[in-house]
């Protein structure tokens, strides 16, 4: 579960968004209306995966670098929180 106030305020640092985030992933979530909502889900995302596997960046080679068939994963949001559950197959 991630703070999404949390992400709004390292919204403004250019530095976290290029370490957690692919180019990609910025890119999605700045055509957006609230980045920081998107950046949220993303980032508890790839925290799940984490626990659920070792330490990987969650990218368009996840399933190749963890070695799994599938990976599930379900996004929620509050006003406050985003929330993520994986799930490898």
């Amino acid at each position: 579960m991630v703070s999404i106030p949390r992400i709004r305020k390292l919204y403004e640092a250019p530095s976290f968004l290029g370490k957690v985030f692919t180019a990609e992933e910025r890119a999605f979530a700045c055509a957006r209306r609230t980045p920081w909502t998107h950046l949220a889900g993303r980032f508890a995302a790839k925290e799940a995966v984490m626990k659920a596997r070792s330490s990987v960046r969650l990218h368009a080679r996840a399933k190749e670098l963890l070695g799994a068939r599938r990976i599930f994963i379900t996004l929620s949001y509050t006003e406050e929180f985003a929330a993520a559950f994986a799930v490898i197959e």
